[in-house]
């Protein structure tokens, strides 16, 4: 495909997103707007610097609520925060590419051709327009993914960059957590023993905030709250 089309393909992604946008756009049936204005109540308690009522109006970890919470402190409106996080979900497209750079050796049109088919998908277009959770933690687990593969073959930092965006991931939506096990897996495998144990010990630290959250009470019901499906995959 010529470069003319890509960029006009990209060109009616962006303009789709943003149009869809202005018009309320939600390709989930409802349930994305419907998620939203229901843990609205939690990110304007947030603003406030309270908790209350938490746990009855999200499941999930709090990170994607405080970030939200930030520009509603400061402009105290919905529609402002929407637009802002609208920008944010932009890292998505970005961190598909860049990922896709290190994993495949191929053409980068086709990998620009492919990060530009994701804002055409309708969990994108919901999950960016009405600010959800699991967006937002896709979105940190690419660029822990990102570090991952970074440090296959470069400098130990990018190990601990990879298992601290994990934990962005993790605290947005908790179920994240199970990478952790395929990471520290690798790491076992091919670190030495000294290196490993501090990796671990950092995930440990990285661990506190969720314990706190958890044995505070306040976020009780993320965990024994959450429904498990019995499809394993």
């Amino acid at each position: 495909m010529s470069r003319f089309l890509i960029f006009a393909f990209f060109t009616l992604g962006i303009l789709s997103v943003i149009f869809g946008f202005l018009f309320n756009e939600d390709l989930s049936s409802g349930g994305a707007e419907y998620d939203f204005n229901i843990t609205l109540e939690a990110v304007k308690n947030l603003s406030n610097f309270s908790f209350e009522n938490f746990s009855e109006q999200t499941r999930h970890f709090p990170l994607h609520y405080i970030l939200l919470s930030i520009p509603y402190y400061f402009f105290n409106d919905v529609y402002t925060i929407r637009t802002i996080y609208l920008i944010f979900s932009s890292l998505l497209p970005i961190f598909v590419y860049l990922n896709l750079n290190y994993i495949l050796n191929f053409d980068k049109r086709n990998a620009l051709l492919i990060t530009t088919s994701i804002l055409f998908l309708p969990f994108f277009r919901s999950s960016s327009m009405w600010a959800n959770a699991h967006l937002t933690a896709i979105i940190f687990f690419l660029i822990g993914n990102l570090f991952y593969l970074k440090g296959l073959k470069e400098k130990k930092i990018y190990k601990y960059l990879n298992l601290f965006f994990l934990s962005l991931a993790t605290y947005s939506v908790q179920t994240y957590v199970i990478f952790y096990i395929f990471y520290l897996f690798y790491y076992y495998r091919n670190s030495t023993l000294k290196d490993f144990i501090n990796l671990f010990i950092f995930c440990i630290f990285l661990s506190v905030p969720g314990l706190i959250f958890i044995l505070s009470g306040i976020g009780e019901r993320a965990v024994y709250g959450l429904a498990f499906s019995k499809n394993i995959s």
